[in-house]
């Protein structure tokens, strides 16, 4: 795999950006296919740090590829993370155009809201729970223009892991976390996928112990002010919409989030 040098680092981090920026936007795919992925992170810093400049607002982490299944599609051993910013974050109900998107891709899965960044949060999950505010449903939108044989980990990063948005409820509540419930995913109110909650549990530790170790090593940005989002992952597919369709998130005693594609 090839490693970037500063001056590429920064060249392509703007291709990137401009890409994204395209009406439709685009997936950057053009010198990262055999990237190596510390040269990955580095150009999706640099995107960030671009984001920034303009005066856009990270408000968070997402983290990726948290099954073995999706690990295998695409070749890597590990998950991987990309930023929020609260310039993609969307209130539910949501109507959005699919035409908008590279290839739009939908997930359901849970977030949480930190007391402080990921890369101050304790080492076990006990103690991590106690730094957790809230765990709220979502609907996260991503660019899924590739096919699956061809998005590898050194694309996925630089493209900061194809995340193009998400939905949620307008108004988190805390609710008790000790119930268990599944979390449901709907398409046009038939069901398509529940997460069992030990499943649901097991994702967001694993995902929070596993973040904090890679920022901790590999990012050099500002903390973030709380409260902090993180998007945990889930088990659930990553589903590829091609037609109108409305999506129904639910969990627990929520406000069910939903995303109307046109």
């Amino acid at each position: 795999m090839r490693t970037l040098d500063t001056f590429d680092v920064r060249r392509l981090a703007a291709d990137v950006l401009r890409a994204r920026e395209l009406s439709p936007p685009k997936i950057f795919v053009n010198q990262l296919a055999d990237t190596s992925l510390e040269s990955a992170y580095a150009l999706q810093h640099e995107f960030t740090k671009l984001r920034l400049q303009r005066g856009d607002t990270q408000i968070g982490y997402k983290v990726g590829c948290t099954s073995k299944q999706t690990q295998a599609q695409l070749g890597i051993h590990a998950p991987v993370f990309g930023r929020l910013f609260i310039q993609d974050k969307l209130t539910s109900p949501q109507t959005i155009d699919g035409e908008n998107f590279d290839g739009l891709g939908v997930e359901g899965e849970l977030a949480v809201l930190l007391d402080r960044d990921p890369r101050t949060l304790p080492k076990s999950p006990e103690q991590i729970a106690s730094c957790i505010t809230q765990i709220f449903p979502v609907i996260e939108l991503h660019h899924m223009g590739l096919p699956t044989t061809t998005l590898n980990a050194s694309i996925l990063v630089g493209n900061n892991a194809i995340h193009a948005g998400f939905v949620h409820v307008l108004k988190e509540e805390r609710r008790d976390t000790t119930s268990s419930e599944n979390l449901t995913i709907r398409f046009d109110g038939k069901k398509v996928a529940t997460i069992p909650f030990s499943e649901l549990e097991r994702t967001i530790f694993d995902s929070l112990m596993w973040l904090r170790q890679e920022l901790v090593l590999n990012d050099d940005t500002p903390l973030l002010n709380p409260p902090v989002i993180v998007l945990c992952g889930t088990v659930a597919p990553l589903f590829r919409i091609t037609e109108p369709v409305v999506i129904d998130v639910t969990y627990r005693q929520h406000a069910g989030v939903r995303c109307e594609v046109l």
